[in-house]
Formats: structure tokens, sequence, C-alpha cells
């Protein structure tokens, strides 16, 4: 499909959060349905359901607040649509991306690397960047390891899918000081 770009990137502001669950809901299968595992799409959006009021309600704090305290948003939208999303947090030891997700249509194309950037112009630290990845999503983990990050030593975690399915996450770490992950 044709996609016309005119793509800006900007802080979230309230009624965005709305869209991320559009984001979500097109988002999550690609990335966590996995039939090695059992985990289909219907799982998926079973899940989502679930957590999907207070995940929204989450979001709307952040962004209300949106950079003035340890959360920030930034989107991606073309023509007012939000196409991408990065959500941010700065902890004690390190700062972490929460949530990065990019519509199909407009992966390849640099909004990755300008939601990051972004991200990380909002950090303003040097502290060590952590993201978690879902382990079998070889494509994801290509991208962030071709653009500097390194799986940490933390073992493998699991995050529980419709009650009863595991979905195996690794962190991964990008460190502007070129120490590597830890």
């Amino acid at each position: 499909m044709a996609v016309d770009f005119d793509i800006i990137i900007a802080d979230a502001v309230v009624g965005d959060e709305v869209e991320f669950a559009r984001i979500y809901s097109k988002v999550w299968p690609e990335i966590y349905a996995n039939r090695d595992i059992g985990v289909n799409k219907g799982d998926i959006d079973m899940e989502f359901e679930s957590i999907r009021a207070g995940m929204l309600d989450n979001w709307r704090v952040i962004i209300e607040n949106n950079g003035t305290g340890d959360g920030y948003c930034c989107v991606a939208k073309n023509g007012g649509a939000v196409v991408g999303m990065c959500g941010a947090v700065r902890e004690k030891i390190n700062n972490r991306i929460r949530d990065f997700y990019i519509i199909a249509d407009y992966r390849a194309k640099g909004v990755g690397k300008k939601l990051f950037d972004r991200a990380i112009n909002w950090f303003g630290n040097d502290l060590p960047i952590l993201m978690d990845v879902v382990a079998y999503n070889k494509k994801v983990i290509s991208i962030f390891e071709n653009h500097g990050f390194l799986r940490t030593n933390k073992p493998l975690r699991y995050r529980e899918i419709a009650g009863n399915k595991k979905v195996s996450i690794i962190e991964f770490c990008f460190d502007r000081n070129g120490l590597g992950g830890y």
C-alpha cells in the first residue's frame, strides 16, 4: 500500500491516547502472536480488551503532565492521525522506553528514529536507556541491534497473555556513552 507521508513528530496531547488503542490493536497481534507458543490474534485481542481502559487512563495522566515529571510520550502523526508513539520514563539509575509502536505502513521510513531521538532529547541525561523486546521477534531485535542496542545480562522474563500463555521478553540497553549493555 502506498502511503503519503507528511509526518510530524510532536509531544502527545490529550486525546492522542485514544489513538493509541487503535495502534495497539493493529501492532500487538504482529508483535505477540506466535504459533510456536500457541498465542493467536484472539488471545491478543482478549488481553488488550482486559487492560484497555486502565491503559488509556494511565496514558491520559502521563500526557496531562507530559514531560514535567518522570513520564513522557511523543507521537508521529500523518495528516493528524497518530501512526506511531513512544512512551518514556526516567528511573533512578536508567531511562526506559516503555512503549514504542509504529503502524506497519510507516516502518523503515525513519519514523522510529525520529521518535527515539525525541525521547533521548527528553531524557536529558547520559543514563543508559532500557527497552523490553519480545524474544521471538527477530526482526525487531535485529533493528534495535543495528541501532546500537545490546542485550542486557538480565535473565529472560515472561509476560502472561490471555491468562495462561507466556510470552518471553528480553531487555536491551542503549548506552550513549559507549559502555554497552549491563
